[in-house]
């Protein structure tokens, strides 16, 4: 059976409402916390999806595929992390 029109439009809602809860929190937790301790939540929470997906769609996983998702993380990490330094220098100088 194909989903029917109300039921997309349900989800699009729900989907929309998910989304603005995230960000409120992403917002709240940034205010609440350094940003190098956000940036480095926020790669745990990669990590913490990409897990989930491997065990509860029971996806393929190579070693090769690991490999290149530990290099992901690690460079997402490693900019988020350099970013809110800078960002903290150039609110010091500003100061």
């Amino acid at each position: 059976p194909s989903p029917t029109a109300p039921w997309i439009l349900k989800q699009m809602f729900l989907d929309g409402v998910y989304f603005y809860a995230y960000n409120e929190v992403a917002f709240y937790t940034l205010s609440q916390v350094a940003p190098i301790t956000h940036a480095i939540g926020n790669t745990l929470k990669r990590v913490a999806i990409i897990a989930t997906t491997i065990v509860v769609f029971k996806n393929p996983v190579s070693n090769l595929s690991i490999i290149g998702s530990v290099i992901a993380i690690a460079g997402a990490m490693l900019y988020s992390i350099v970013k809110a330094r800078e960002s903290e220098k150039m609110a010091a100088k500003a100061a």
